[in-house]
């Protein structure tokens, strides 16, 4: 079981650096896909609304993979502690 637990940790750690490194990325092709929309969003103040959105999404994915590694561990322990 901690074999386990070791790979889902493992995963999610990759998970999450696969998103961050593919943030730059998207935002580069999206430079260059559509920029008079891209100066449009900015000009009117939206383009900060929608990568604050973005951020919060991503922290609460973020926050809610943590608390649920967390939470496996201990029960994890607890689980370790009856077989004893």
């Amino acid at each position: 079981m901690i074999i386990r637990m070791k790979k889902i940790r493992k995963a999610s750690l990759l998970t999450a650096l696969a998103v961050a490194t593919s943030i730059p990325v998207v935002a580069q092709t999206m430079n260059n896909f559509d920029e008079q929309a891209a100066k449009s969003l900015h000009a009117n103040g939206s383009m900060n609304v929608v990568i604050i959105v973005i951020a919060v999404i991503i922290s609460g994915l973020l926050i809610w993979l943590w608390r649920i590694d967390r939470k496996l561990v201990k029960l994890e322990h607890e689980k370790k502690d009856t077989k004893s």
